[in-house]
C-alpha cells in the first residue's frame, strides 16, 4: 500500500507542478536528464513561459501542522484548508473551528496554493492521512496527527 500512495504523490505532483519543464520532469522519473531550454516550447509549462519566486513557507506549513492539533477529531484536507484560510461556514462554526487560533493563518494564500501546502506537508510526514467511510457511504480521507 505504501508504495501505491507513494506512486500515486507522484502522479499528483507532476499534474500539480506548473513550473518544471514536462519533459524534465518525464525523463527524470526514468534517471535521464534533460536540459529544459531544449523543450523550446513543446509543453505546457514551457508554453506558458510563466516565471515563479522560490518563497519559504516553512513557518506557514508548522502553523498548518498546529491547526491539525488544535482542530482535532475527523476532517478533510478540504476542511483544514478552508479553516487556515479563514473562511467560515456553518460547519466551521458547528465544530468551533473558527475560534482556533490558526484560523485564518494561511488566508494569504490562494485555495490552489493552500491545498499543495496541505498535501506538501501531507507527504512531508508533519501529519497523515486515514481512510474511512463518511456519510453517505463515501469513501473518505481525513487529516489525522
Amino acid at each position: 500500500m505504501a508504495g501505491f500512495r507513494d506512486n500515486l504523490g507522484r502522479v499528483v505532483q507532476y499534474c500539480e507542478n506548473v513550473q518544471d519543464c514536462r519533459r524534465v520532469q518525464q525523463l527524470a522519473y526514468f534517471g535521464e536528464h534533460f536540459d529544459a531550454a531544449k523543450c523550446r516550447g513543446m509543453c505546457d509549462v514551457c508554453r506558458q513561459g510563466a516565471v515563479y519566486q522560490l518563497e519559504d513557507v516553512t513557518e506557514s506549513a508548522k502553523a498548518l501542522a498546529r491547526l491539525v492539533q488544535e482542530m482535532r477529531g475527523d476532517f478533510t484536507l478540504l476542511q483544514l484548508v478552508g479553516v487556515f484560510q479563514g473562511r467560515s461556514s456553518a460547519k466551521t462554526q458547528r465544530q468551533g473551528y473558527d475560534s482556533c487560533d490558526g484560523f485564518g493563518a494561511g488566508k494569504q494564500f490562494s485555495k490552489h496554493n493552500a491545498e499543495r501546502l496541505g498535501k506538501s506537508t501531507i507527504n512531508g510526514a508533519l501529519v497523515c492521512q486515514k481512510h474511512k467511510q463518511g456519510v453517505m457511504r463515501f469513501n473518505v480521507w481525513v487529516v489525522c496527527i
